[in-house]
């Protein structure tokens, strides 16, 4: 995804050949004057680009979006998930791990996944996103996600500049 700042986001990959955006879309699916772009008409999510998205985690951690009390309430456990040894915050699913609780939220539409998780403890995220949801009789990422998610959360853990030797 490459976009030019101002404008929608339009699909391109390495070579730079156009792969589509909102005004590819379908007359029924392209936004209006009184609301979004298609892609978020009536169905609550977003679009962002992975820079953003990281811009976005830094201010959720400090104090820019909420305070200290406010971000404790939103990554709290209040129900927990029938037959999962998860449990659901506000707009987050809660999970225990080894390295301690993190928090995740992920989404997509049938073809191209995606997940966000956050360490509330020690602040480490991993974001990843695919343009394949599956690969019939090979892999399927709605199988894949809570491995894949805890494996970049480690690895996360292990690169972070500071916690290296040398």
């Amino acid at each position: 995804m490459r976009r030019e700042r101002g404008t929608p986001g339009e699909g391109h990959d390495q070579r730079g050949c156009h792969h589509g955006g909102p005004a590819q879309a379908s007359p029924d699916r392209r936004g209006g004057a009184d609301g979004p772009h298609w892609n978020l008409r009536g169905n609550g999510g977003m679009l962002s680009t992975a820079r953003d998205l990281f811009r976005w985690h830094r201010a959720l951690t400090g104090d820019a979006v909420l305070p200290a009390g406010a971000r404790k309430k939103l990554l709290t456990a209040y129900a927990p998930v029938p037959d999962s040894d998860e449990s659901y915050a506000y707009g987050w699913n809660i999970r225990g791990t080894g390295d301690g609780r993190i928090a995740w939220h992920d989404g997509g539409n049938g073809w191209s996944p995606a997940n966000y998780a956050l360490s509330p403890g020690d602040g480490t995220m991993a974001f990843w996103v695919s343009n394949h949801a599956y690969r019939r009789g090979a892999w399927n990422f709605e199988d894949l996600e809570p491995d894949l998610t805890l494996g970049l959360l480690a690895r996360a853990r292990e690169t972070r500049p500071g916690d290296r030797d040398g």
